[in-house]
């Protein structure tokens, strides 16, 4: 999609990544988008 949209949902992948219970948007949400869009986050073990 937007190259505006999909670094908002980096941003706030990593800044909620440690405390996901609150990011306003799910966090295994915005790593499917971002997979779709070809951009593969870093991931817990």
């Amino acid at each position: 999609m937007s190259e505006e949209l999909n670094t908002l949902l980096k941003q706030a992948y990593y800044r909620y990544k440690d405390d996901p219970a609150n990011s306003p948007i799910p966090l295994e949400i915005i790593t499917e988008y971002l997979a779709l869009e070809g951009i593969i986050l870093e991931r817990k073990l």
